[in-house]
This record gives C-alpha cells, sequence and structure tokens, in this order.
C-alpha cells in the first residue's frame, strides 16, 4: 500500500515538476521587446547637412508600398528647399555658389523615406515624395550584416564525487530538437567489486 503511495507523489511530482518547466521555458523563451529609441532634437551641421528629429511612433504607416514580407524599421520625411536658379556667369569670372536659399521664392519638395527589413535579413530604403518622380538614387551598405553563428554541437564533462563517477556528454541540437550521450567510469562499484564499470546513456529533449 504504502509503495503504491509512493509511486503516486513521484508520478505527480513529475508531472509538476514538467509543466512547471515548460511553462518556465515558454515564458522565458518568449522574444523580448527591445528598449524603444527616446525622442531626439533636430540638428544642423555644420555642412548644412540635417538630421530630422526623432519622433518614436508606433503606429507609424510608410507612403509606400512595402515589398511582401518586409518589415518597416524607420520611416523618415524631409523638406527640401530648392536654390535660386543660377545666374549666368559674367565673362572670364567664375559661376557663382548657389549659397543662399529661395527665401520661401520656391515651394519646399517634400521627400518620404522608408527602411525596411527584407526576409533575407537585408535592408533596403524605399524613396518617394508627392512632389514628383524619383527619377533615381543609390544606397550604399556600409557596415557588414552580422550573421549569429548557429552552434549545433556542445561537449563537456560531468561527475559525481557522491557516486564516484566521471564521464564525458556531447549533444547535438537541431531545430527544437536535442540528442546526445554520455560516457561514465564508475570508480568505485556499488557492489563492492574492485573492478570499475563504464556506463552509457542516451539521451533526447526538447528546447524552448
Amino acid at each position: 500500500m504504502m509503495t503504491r503511495v509512493w509511486l503516486m507523489i513521484v508520478a505527480i511530482a513529475l508531472v509538476s515538476g514538467t509543466a512547471a518547466g515548460i511553462s518556465l521555458g515558454y515564458h522565458l523563451g518568449k522574444p523580448v521587446t527591445g528598449k524603444a529609441e527616446p525622442p531626439a532634437a533636430a540638428i544642423r551641421q555644420q555642412d548644412q547637412s540635417y538630421i530630422p528629429p526623432r519622433i518614436p511612433n508606433p503606429a507609424a504607416k510608410p507612403r509606400q508600398i512595402i515589398p511582401q514580407g518586409a518589415v518597416v524599421e524607420r520611416i523618415s520625411q524631409v523638406q527640401l528647399q530648392p536654390f535660386d536658379a543660377d545666374p549666368l556667369p559674367t565673362p572670364g569670372e567664375p559661376p557663382q555658389d548657389k549659397a543662399s536659399p529661395a527665401d520661401g521664392k520656391t515651394k519646399p519638395l517634400t521627400l518620404d523615406l522608408t527602411q525596411v527589413l527584407m526576409p533575407d535579413q537585408t535592408r533596403r530604403m524605399i524613396f518617394s515624395s508627392p512632389d514628383g518622380l524619383v527619377s533615381g538614387g543609390f544606397e550604399t551598405p556600409v557596415t557588414p550584416i552580422q550573421v549569429p553563428r548557429e552552434r549545433h554541437w556542445a561537449i563537456g564533462l560531468t561527475g559525481s564525487p557522491i557516486q564516484r563517477t566521471l564521464g564525458v556528454w556531447v549533444d547535438y541540437t537541431t531545430g527544437p530538437w536535442v540528442t546526445g550521450g554520455e560516457a561514465l567510469r564508475v570508480l568505485e562499484s556499488p557492489l563492492g567489486c574492485d573492478r570499475a564499470q563504464t556506463l552509457i546513456n542516451a539521451r533526447v529533449g526538447i528546447q524552448f
């Protein structure tokens, strides 16, 4: 009778521990939302280049058609004030520099930009303008894409000073599955035999 009770207690403990482990693994394995970038003010640099203000808005919608499977990462818009038309240079003199904006004489142009993450983990920029057709341009990737190295194999040592065992283990991970094995050397036999024993165990599991 007592044996049956103990078996029930062990079974309940195993089921409860497994359920708790799966639940904990699910919560620990859920993707963590990254920290949102804070707002930032606009900056006009010494070369007259312009860094627009950063205005976080998760609900912002791009103004262009997004390629299938792409993820919108950043949406930008700038206004471009054209310079005045170049005056005809005086013969024998260098042409005058376009140094001043049109001071409202010419309507500013708007340029919309959207950065997307493509399904192949590369990034693209999409340009459009309500004031005209974007006739050309280019983008130049400068920093190489950091591709995380996939690690499938793991190896290590295992042992117990109480049970007097020492051995090695090896695991292979593919997808959610983990398979492996271990070889243990029992330095002192529990049966009192002088001859050491070798135990070989196989294992299979799932990562979450």
